[in-house]
């Protein structure tokens, strides 16, 4: 045990793919013209970027959602059972909310700390932000949630029997939603909770289209430190800021017009040829790749998208704003 209480049980566990599927899977993205979310944290320089970026005041989205934990923490502590939990953090456990929700769960029940992460860089950093919490025992892994469903039945069996799956920072809006939600469900087991922070917009500001609520909305994604964040997506491909500027649209999913999604675009202000793995790109001027896109949530959408893939709403948490919400979901019966 190290002298500030945590407990680091193991070495990582790495899951994750080699550099070279990840590298032909990253120039077929190029050549579609539209990144994949699992290329957010690739390499340090983009970890690092998100890392930055939380800290910086503009990114407003990282206080609503510590806001809404703080209030309702003991209402959550109360849902949870008293014994000893599996603290499994997806995605993005470097967060400061990771650390309050592990500091006050820690206080009454024996905590396994498991962050998951594609990126060895985001896990370095989640550790070194749980550091000063006491009396918890540290599992990482370096994996894709591919492999959730492992991970989750391992520490069932070597460690407890009930886990608390965290989800944070509307994450589950830049990923495929369905395929993501059925591996978390499929990992889950009767006696899991599942807690999900997502970003959300109120049915009457789609309807009349207000134009503060919606800007309200693209502010979280228009400023210097999110596209300073963006830009590491492309920048290992020999891409410079010079070349072009983001775009950032709103408004309803092509394929999904209920939902509401923000994109974010990167236009060549110039012709641009790219050498990646030895095939030659070439973007056109005024051409566009798209870095990510993140969908907003109504209630009504948030809902419905976790009862029909098998989650039964506990209680769901936000402020008056309604402009996000941390939802207590578990396996429906």
């Amino acid at each position: 045990m190290s002298s500030d209480g945590n407990i680091f049980q193991s070495a990582y566990l790495n899951f994750s793919e080699s550099t070279g599927e990840f590298d032909q899977k990253f120039l077929l993205c190029l050549q579609q013209r539209k990144i994949g979310a699992e290329f957010s944290f690739w390499g340090r320089n983009a970890s690092q970027a998100w890392v930055d970026m939380l800290d910086v005041k503009e990114y407003e989205l990282n206080d609503s959602e510590k806001r809404i934990l703080e209030k309702n923490i003991l209402k959550i502590q109360k849902k949870l059972p008293k014994e000893a939990i599996n603290c499994i953090s997806l995605c993005c456990g470097i967060l400061d909310r990771e650390k309050f929700l592990l500091s006050e769960l820690s206080k009454i029940q024996n905590i396994t700390y498991v962050p998951i992460d594609s990126s060895i860089d985001i896990i370095n950093a989640s550790l070194r932000t749980m550091s000063p919490v006491k009396n918890i025992k540290i599992l990482p892994f370096v994996s894709t949630l591919a492999s959730l469903p492992k991970i989750s039945t391992l520490m069932r069996k070597k460690h407890s029997h009930t886990s608390l799956f965290t989800l944070f920072c509307n994450v589950l809006g830049n990923y495929p939603q369905t395929a993501f939600l059925h591996n978390i469900h499929e990992s889950m087991g009767n006696d899991d909770f599942f807690l999900v922070g997502v970003q959300t917009i109120s049915e009457d500001t789609l309807s009349t289209k207000r134009n503060k609520e919606i800007q309200n909305v693209l502010s979280t994604y228009d400023n210097s430190p999110y596209s300073e964040f963006l830009f590491q997506f492309i920048a290992r491909a020999g891409f410079k800021k010079e070349d072009g500027e983001f775009e950032i649209e709103f408004g309803p999913d092509k394929l999904y017009p209920s939902l509401s999604v923000v994109e974010c675009y990167f236009r060549f202000r110039t012709e641009k040829k790219i050498q990646y793995l030895g095939e030659e790109i070439v973007y056109r001027k005024g051409e566009r790749i798209q870095i990510r896109q993140s969908y907003i949530y109504t209630m009504t959408e948030i809902k419905r998208l976790l009862q029909e893939n098998g989650f039964s709403i506990n209680e769901i948490f936000s402020e008056k704003e309604k402009d996000y919400a941390i939802i207590l979901c578990q396996k429906s019966s």
